[in-house]
């Protein structure tokens, strides 16, 4: 009858769709798999020119994922085109900013691969490389970031949150990029060097966030791992699982221990840097249930004006009747 819930609950990670008219690759399904093989839910946004749908959408998921792609107009970080630069697709650029700003407005998390680090970089004031191998005064021929280029190794650096999950020091990655991280966004601080000093993590010290510049849901699959020569896929699986810690989204860690009824639903969310926990009753009768907040928190305030809940501490009890739902506010 009753379910408990792991200390870091599924999230909903929202996909940002690559597949553009007019540019129209297979739609790389490794992303969803790597999300799901983590434990989470994905959901492909798909592309939109539609703020208010893309809005809703929004509104339905715990993270965003920015997803590989093409080099983007440099226009949008005060830079004229280089001639090495790749095609650029102004509408995925524009659909990508607009997903990045109703996350901003949201607070949602964001995570980034590849393009999607470099979307993140540019999107909160930093600027690019448009083409290392023309432009990076560093560029070493023993570590070629070029699509194909297989492996090579990183440095994460210790204290970043990307230490805490996959460990400091070297690892393997694979490497599909000619453009990189240049000047660093403001509120960003850099996680992880290639040997030649090129940026491959930043994390967000203002806004949570982190981006890769490699692709670790190729390598999350064991398939993956070996055809870039890599030795194992486990640290990148658990990439995936420890997104919430990747991002410090301290709403996907709220809770430690949910008993309830099937038919009730839970879900965690920020706004405004403040956690809020909703709990509602889909079932046709009156439900009970005991909610253990994680340790980062004190208390809850029930924001609800409406239903009543017993709170104790980090302990809260509630009853809800058929087809309501209440919110509570959680804190120190």
């Amino acid at each position: 009858m009753f379910a408990v819930l792991p200390f870091l609950a599924a999230l909903v990670v929202g996909i940002s769709d690559p597949t553009i008219p007019d540019y129209d690759p297979q739609w790389d399904h490794r992303y969803s798999e790597a999300v799901r093989q983590g434990g989470h839910a994905a959901v492909l946004i798909h592309f939109d020119t539609d703020t208010n749908r893309l809005e809703e959408v929004m509104s339905h998921i715990d993270i965003l994922l920015m997803t590989g792609g093409a080099d983007f107009e440099p226009w949008r970080y005060g830079a004229k085109p280089s001639p090495k630069l790749g095609k650029p697709i102004p509408a995925r650029d524009t659909f990508d900013f607009t997903l990045m700003e109703l996350a901003r407005r949201r607070r949602i998390p964001i995570v980034g691969i590849c393009r999607g680090e470099q979307a993140l970089n540019i999107f909160f004031g930093g600027t690019l490389w448009q083409d290392l191998p023309s432009e990076y005064p560093g560029c070493r021929p023993d570590v070629v970031h070029a699509r194909g280029s297989r492996s090579h190794k990183v440095e994460i650096l210790p204290g970043t949150r990307l230490a805490d999950v996959l460990g400091a020091g070297e690892h393997l990655v694979n490497s599909s990029h000619h453009q990189a991280v240049k000047d660093l966004a403001p509120g960003f601080r850099v996680a992880a060097r290639a040997p030649d000093g090129v940026v491959e993590c930043i994390e967000g010290v203002d806004y949570p966030a982190i981006g890769v510049q490699f692709h670790p849901e190729l390598l999350s699959v064991p398939e993956g791992a070996k055809a870039f020569n890599h030795p194992t896929n486990m640290e990148f699986v658990a990439f995936f699982r420890e997104l919430p810690r990747l991002v410090e989204n301290r709403a996907a860690c709220a809770l430690k221990v949910l008993d309830k009824p099937a038919g009730t639903s839970c879900r965690t969310w920020m706004k405004d840097g403040a956690v809020f926990l909703d709990i509602a009753n889909r079932t046709g009768g009156t439900v009970s249930g005991t909610v253990e907040l994680n340790e980062i928190f004190e208390k809850a305030i029930n924001v609800s004006n409406r239903l009543p809940a017993e709170i104790d501490g980090r302990w809260i009890e509630i009853e809800l009747p058929p087809g309501k739902a209440m919110t509570l506010r959680l804190g120190k």
